[in-house]
């Protein structure tokens, strides 16, 4: 993949992107919940989701708008091990979301695919979401 297209992916995703963990309802787990990595970038102009489905993957939506005067919002998502597979190709471009994109890898790393976590590699979940939560919290510092 060029340079350029990395670069270009980065700052998009440090002006206009999110790096998250979702806490989802999951029934079948003992928690409860588990936790789902995504990056998403939300744009009025369809041009710049399309650029990451083309390059990376993932899926468009189009959110409602919320006020009669409000454009239409697209917003491209791509999650669990493509999310952080992204965010290892653009690490070295981001400014703003450094932080929550090596926490985002390291949380994705330690996932193990058909093996149960142990109440320590829960714990340790609840707390990379609380860390996240806070490096996305809105407002002054």
């Amino acid at each position: 993949m060029k340079i350029e297209t990395l670069v270009y992916a980065a700052s998009a995703i440090d002006c206009e992107g999110c790096i998250r963990l979702s806490k989802e309802k999951r029934r079948k787990t003992k928690r409860g919940y588990c936790y789902r990595p995504i990056v998403e970038v939300d744009n009025t102009n369809k041009k710049l989701v399309e650029f990451f489905q083309n390059n990376f993957g993932g899926w468009i939506f189009l959110k409602k708008k919320k006020k009669m005067n409000h454009k239409m919002l697209y917003q491209w998502m791509i999650d669990r091990s493509k999310a952080s597979n992204l965010l290892k190709l653009v690490l070295p471009y981001l400014l703003l979301k450094r932080k929550q994109a090596k926490l985002m890898i390291a949380f994705q790393n330690k996932r193990k695919v058909g093996i149960h976590q142990t109440e320590i590699e829960k714990n340790r979940d609840d707390e990379d979401f609380e860390i996240m939560k806070s490096l996305n919290k809105r407002g002054i510092d």
